[in-house]
């Protein structure tokens, strides 16, 4: 009797042992995949948002994390994916990982590995937004700086889903690029756009908000984005 308590007693241990691993393994797999998605989703709009997730996930999860099998999740078919609601022009991207644990005193009882899987999501909805810049004299010196932040915020744009109008003011105000009708936007054309020098003149701000404004509400009821 006393040999059996302590057998069993000892089992218990063990299960304790690679459910306490499978635990530490799982929660740090839920991180990385949280990461990956957060990453990805940022990325969406410019550079390459599978690449990100795969950057997050392996600075979080390196391979044999823990003892784990070795083997490169990113690598995985469903590792990541990206779907648009066209209705709410929200898209979605979801991230999914599995890591094999092998385990110690659980194999006693023929339970050689424990699977360990975590799915992560993170959306971005899609917007519809007038880009008013004001290219008057009063900006002097300090154009380069504005041309080149205003061009690397139309770039951080989804191309294919968002809406972007541009929209300048000096003397007056005028629309270089009209709001789209439907989702989507011609970013080479609108980064282009952004003039390479300076054009000069007064600052009739009122004048290039209200037409931003005007712009906006161009976007067919019921088919706004954000």
């Amino acid at each position: 009797n006393i040999s059996h308590c302590t057998a069993s007693g000892n089992s218990g241990t063990g299960i304790a042992v690679d459910s306490g691993r499978s635990y530490v393994v799982k929660a740090q797999l839920s991180k990385a995949v949280d990461g990956a998605a957060l990453a990805a989703a940022r990325a969406l709009n410019s550079g390459n948002p599978q690449a990100a997730a795969a950057r997050v996930f392996k600075a979080n999860f390196p391979n044999q994390y823990l003892g784990t099998l070795p083997g490169d999740p990113t690598t995985a078919p469903n590792f990541y994916t990206s779907a648009v609601n066209p209705a709410s022009g929200t898209n979605t991207v979801t991230v999914t990982a599995t890591a094999v644990l092998p385990t110690t005193f659980m194999q006693l009882g023929n339970i050689m590995t424990v699977t360990v899987g975590a799915t992560g999501e993170a959306t971005r909805r899609m917007v519809d937004l007038s880009l008013v810049i004001d290219v008057s004299s009063s900006i002097g010196v300090r154009w380069p700086a504005v041309r080149d932040a205003s061009r690397m915020f139309i770039d951080s744009f989804d191309a294919l889903h968002d809406r972007l109008s541009l929209i300048l003011f000096s003397n007056g105000a005028q629309v270089i690029d009209a709001m789209p009708a439907a989702r989507g936007f011609d970013k080479a054309k609108l980064i282009n756009d952004v003039p390479q020098n300076l054009p000069g003149g007064s600052t009739l701000m009122v004048e290039g908000l209200y037409r931003g404004w005007d712009e906006l509400r161009t976007v067919p009821n019921g088919q706004q984005s954000g």
